[in-house]
This record gives structure tokens, sequence and C-alpha cells, in this order.
């Protein structure tokens, strides 16, 4: 059995109460644990029955009540009243509510990707809305964005070693992945997105906050290579780690993905240029970037940046934020 939650939606419409009761009869067929069915219909008036078992009381009220079905919910558990034990719940729902969307949705405890496939398998075999859904275009909402980019230097030759296996690196990337939420936990990005050995780290920006935002991506980015370097001497990484990070930095128009919160946009392209020519221990900042700090020492450079050409930027030290 699968010890995590496992949610789908179907949109399906217009389902009475007997293909609900046939697409059940199917779900138990995947999970045969699931003994104990109980049934709750609800018109718009209010509901008809309450976790009831008898089918057949069921249709005999649905068939006196005469009103629209506004909502049907399943639930499936190994037996009467187990509260704790793996368990499934079917919700038909007619129209949006607070929880769900129009359509059937899955919630269980119980599944296995295994046991999900078997039972959309039929899904899709008699639903056509299932397999001709047309895709949902919404497009995005132009807004200022602050990308930083930092990457580990070295992660794939490192990776390679003989010695090194999976879950050692995965014990590196975890421990990663915390510095890098610890250094940007003073003005916290939007969105933080691992990928692999990098990071991508979003802040959503205007007027008001701008400064914010830039002040914590670049001060979080001058202790991270120190952090990184405390965190290579740790007793738990007996193999090593890779050397160094490297990091970049840009600012401009980017646009917000409406149906996950990602982003999309030239500024996390450029920092993801700027990064990936970055030597290890220091800071490409996109001279873009408003108002740094005076404080931190810079020096104008230029680098080749793939697409871009020749590309003019801050170089910042990251340890101590000394002049390059």
């Amino acid at each position: 059995m699968n010890k995590y939650i496992i949610q789908k939606h179907y949109p399906l419409s217009n389902l009475d109460f007997r293909e609900l009761w046939d697409i059940t009869s199917h779900f138990r067929g995947c999970h045969p644990a699931l003994a104990y069915v109980s049934y709750t219909v609800e018109t718009f008036s209010g509901p008809i029955v309450t976790d009831e078992v008898d089918v057949s009381l069921i249709l005999q009220k649905i068939a006196r009540c005469g009103e629209i079905i506004d909502s049907i919910r399943v639930r499936l558990t190994p037996e009467l009243g187990s509260q704790d034990m793996p368990s499934a719940e079917l919700v038909y729902v007619s129209r949006e509510k607070i929880q769900y969307k129009p359509g059937l949705t899955l919630t269980s405890s119980a599944s296995s990707k295994l046991s999900i496939f078997k039972f959309e398998s039929m899904l899709f075999e008699h639903y056509e809305d299932l397999r001709e859904t047309e895709p949902n275009v919404k497009f995005g909402d132009p807004c200022e964005i602050l990308a930083a980019v930092v990457d580990i230097r070295g992660f794939s030759h490192f990776s390679e070693r003989p010695n090194i296996e999976s879950p050692y690196l995965c014990g590196v990337m975890g421990a990663f992945y915390q510095i890098i939420q610890r250094s940007f936990a003073k003005y916290s990005p939007e969105m933080i997105k691992f990928m692999g050995d990098g990071v991508l780290a979003v802040w959503q920006t205007t007027f008001e906050d701008r400064q914010y935002a830039v002040d914590a991506a670049v001060e979080g980015c001058l202790h991270l290579n120190s952090r990184y370097q405390r965190l290579r001497k740790s007793p738990h990484f007996t193999e090593g780690t890779p050397d160094s990070l490297g990091v970049g930095i840009s600012i401009g128009l980017g646009s917000k993905l409406p149906f996950d919160g990602d982003y999309i946009g030239r500024p996390i392209n450029v920092a993801t240029r700027l990064c990936g020519v970055c030597p290890g221990g220091k800071i490409f900042v996109d001279q873009a970037v408003p108002n740094l700090d005076p404080s931190i020492e810079k020096k104008e450079t230029a680098v080749e940046v793939k697409t871009y050409g020749k590309y003019y930027l801050w170089s910042i030290q990251a340890e101590e934020g000394v002049l390059v």
C-alpha cells in the first residue's frame, strides 16, 4: 500500500448515481482491501442520504426526490468505522465548490501507482471527456522579477567518481538546499525551485519592495559560499563534496505562470547564463540590478554569454565581499 496520499481530478460531467456506483465498483476491484463503502448524496436543497451503505435505499430516495444531484461522496475503508487505516474517497460535484472543481475527485491513502493506472484505464476507455479535453489556455501575468541562480561547480564530475553513490549525493543536495533556504530567509522569494545541482530563486518585485529583495538576494548569496564551505567540513561527508558555488543574479520583466506559480522571463535566462560562466566563489550580478549596497566591493567586468554576447556585469567575491 502507498503510504502517501494520492489526489487526482477527472473532468467528468453529468454523472448520475448509477454511473458513480459503477466507477466505485471498478475502483474496489483495483483495491480489494477497501471492502466497506458508504455514500452521501446531496441536492441543492440538502442531503438525501448520509453515509448510507444500502444502494437500493439510495436509489429509491433519489427517485422520490426528483431534484438535481449536487454532489455524491463515496467513502471506502477496510471495515466499518476504521479511522487510521488506509482509505479512499470519490467525490463528484456538478458545480464549483470551495474544495472541489466540477467533476470527479479521488483522494486515496490506499492506492499505488499501479492500482491508479488500472482504475484510470477504465475511465479513459469509457469517458470521452477524459480523452478529448481541450487545453485551458491562460496567459501569464506580466511582472517584475528578480532572479538568482546558484549552481554547485563541478557537481557532474564529482558525481561520476566511482566511490560516490546516489544516497550520498542526496545527502549533499539536501544539505545544499537547506543552506539556500536559510540564506534567503531574510526576505523570502516567491519561489525556490530545486534543479538537481542548482537552485532558482525568484522574487516578484515592485517599486515598494524592490530594494528589500535586492538586498536579500545579494546578501544571501554573499554568505552562501562560506556556509557551503562549512557544510563541506561536516563529518557526514566522508567522501568530500564539490568545491564551490557559482551565482548569477538579474532583474527585469517576466511573467508568472497562472497554473502552478512558476515564473518565466529574460531575467531568469540571464541569471542562468551568468551563473553558467561564473567561477566558484564569485557572484555575477547583472548591471540592471539597481541600488547594490555601496559597502559591497564589486568590480565591473564583461563576459561572453550565450545568446546575449558580450555582457557587462558586477563581479563580487562571495566569502567576504572583497574586491576581485
